[in-house]
């Protein structure tokens, strides 16, 4: 090592976009054994408007941006055990998946639009943007009086929820000091994962006790909670542009400038990533087709009310927990994150080649709780493994967007997903009972499965045990898809995973505010033919996006 390269790990140097020279040295620590503010941040951090934040102002915001993921989170599952309540009152129950897809829809195709957007117009506006957005369409969904009313104002919902999604997990760097990064980044994902997995049996507690309406209006006084910690708590960003002409005109609409592409192109090539996002593609297929189908089975084919139908699927949302907290724990001392994708996404596999088997009686058959821990186990292996496998393949700096796209792409499978497997099954649903229905009684129930309730005895049993055997044809198509999940996670073979002493090295670079050297990188990561323009032979790679650094 030469005597510039000592030089610079003895006492490294960071120089701001507009060249000048700061130490990344931590302040001072004063008495009581706490650093000035209550946090470690460099003269660096300051300059590039970084908060600080300490205390109950800190406290509060992130449990602000927990509380709008949950939200935003809840409103893609809280709806399933609700559909058919909702179809009773609205009608039109073969049209009634769209309220789900609508809100997919416009929640995973504004993901990344709304991340590049408030690197421009700022964090703050635009999570305020997001936030008001999902409350006053959620008060639109609650008041609506048709089918179509409720589908379009689900949409614009979901518009809303993408940003708070996006935005939430991209401001923790902007508030949180970064020794509590990652304390703060665990509570958000707690916050997605709770939300994701307790939507249908909150959707079912208060369908069944209230209204379907109040499943949107229980949005309005958390929602109006987060607003305002948002807004008198978030802090501005230094150099954060404000609201006029000039700033718009500096959004690269037509797409055409690399420098400013949402996605690195060394991080885009990379065949494990590639092949991890399609496996999170066709994730998405059976995870929201299940969580949609399976309480309106327990509904229709078995005669459980919404709240009891959400209680019937504990087996599945405690399997897929579980099975992501051991995932956790497992990769954290082993560094086997692939072969884990492998193994659960044939799980998974199995688990949806089991559930279609069910047996479509009037009772509930017990097997159907044991099918519900394997399918659950594949779905939380599933979703843990393949967020490891890109942390280990991704630079840290590259993280935000990277797991953005990524899970861009499992609702976008979760969203055509379920509109096509939806229509296969109401065109074979609908196929059975024209062959014992008269074209009156068909057409009420597929305005309404419960008008089911007014057929005779023996017609109701037919119906039932149709929508049954549909329902496990849907889950014949799902396994298909799940399949080709098995086929995608071979692909994401790592050559080279980076360890836990790479990683350590530079979630502690990033800490510090620190380069980190090229030999801790392995070839999977970053090579020096993929540095272009930037100085190989002893380059230090950026860890924080938004500081340049340079060696002298």
């Amino acid at each position: 090592m030469n005597s510039t390269t000592s030089e610079a790990n003895s006492s490294p140097i960071l120089y701001s976009q507009s060249g000048e020279e700061y130490s990344t040295e931590p302040t001072p620590i004063l008495s009581e054994g706490k650093h000035e503010r209550g946090s470690i941040r460099s003269e660096a951090e300051k300059d590039l408007g970084v908060p600080v934040l300490e205390g109950w102002p800190l406290g509060s915001t992130v449990f602000a941006l927990c509380l709008a993921l949950l939200l935003a989170t809840l409103d893609t599952t809280i709806i399933s055990t609700s559909l058919i309540t909702i179809a009773s009152d609205l009608g039109h129950f073969d049209q009634a998946s769209w309220i789900m897809v609508a809100y997919l829809l416009t929640y995973s195709g504004f993901l990344l639009i709304f991340t590049r957007l408030s690197d421009v117009l700022g964090r703050k506006s635009m999570l305020l943007f997001s936030i008001v957005m999902f409350l006053v369409w959620s008060i639109g969904c609650g008041f609506s009086q048709t089918l179509k009313q409720l589908i379009v104002f689900r949409a614009l919902q979901g518009i809303g929820g993408a940003g708070i999604y996006a935005l939430a997990y991209a401001s923790v760097l902007d508030v949180v000091p970064f020794r509590l990064v990652s304390a703060a980044s665990g509570a958000i994902s707690m916050s997605t994962a709770c939300a994701s997995l307790l939507g249908p049996v909150l959707g079912g507690v208060i369908t069944f006790n209230t209204t379907w309406r109040w499943v949107f209006w229980i949005n309005i006084p958390c929602g109006a909670l987060v607003t305002v910690c948002v807004a008198f708590l978030f802090p501005n960003r230094v150099g954060t542009e404000t609201l006029k002409k000039a700033t718009f005109q500096k959004i690269d609409w037509p797409g055409e400038n690399e420098d400013d592409a949402p996605s690195p192109n060394e991080t885009g090539l990379k065949q494990s990533y590639c092949s991890d996002s399609w496996v999170l593609f066709f994730t998405g297929f059976p995870f929201v087709v299940t969580i949609m189908a399976l309480p309106q089975r327990f509904q229709i084919v078995h005669g459980d009310t919404p709240e009891i139908a959400g209680l019937h699927m504990l087996p599945l949302i405690g399997a897929t927990a579980l099975g992501a907290m051991l995932t956790g724990t497992i990769t954290g001392r082993f560094n086997i994150a692939w072969h884990l994708l492998v193994f659960s996404n044939i799980l998974m596999t199995i688990g949806c080649g089991l559930m279609s088997t069910l047996p479509i009686d009037e009772r509930i058959a017990k097997v159907c709780y044991f099918y519900q821990l394997v399918l659950g186990c594949g779905f939380g292996i599933t979703m843990a493994s393949s967020m490891v496998v890109i942390r280990t393949e991704v630079a840290l700096k590259d993280n935000t967007v990277s797991l953005g796209a990524v899970t861009q792409m499992r609702q976008l499978g979760g969203v055509i997903g379920l509109a096509v497997t939806q229509a296969i099954s109401n065109s074979d649903f609908r196929s059975q009972l024209a062959d014992f229905l008269s074209a009156e009684e068909l057409k009420a129930v597929l305005l309404s499965t419960e008008n089911i309730k007014s057929l005779s005895a023996a017609h109701k049993n037919m119906a039932c045990r149709a929508y049954g055997s549909s329902a496990n044809f849907q889950m014949r198509v799902v396994t298909a898809f799940a399949g080709a999940a098995i086929l995608t996670s071979i692909f994401a073979w790592q050559n080279a995973p980076r360890d836990r002493k790479a990683l350590e090295a530079e979630r502690v670079a990033l800490q510090k505010g620190q380069s980190l050297p090229v030999e801790l990188y392995t070839a999977s990561v970053v090579s020096r033919n993929s540095l272009h323009s930037r100085n190989v032979g002893d380059a230090m790679i950026d860890t924080r996006p938004s500081l340049v650094r340079r060696r002298s």
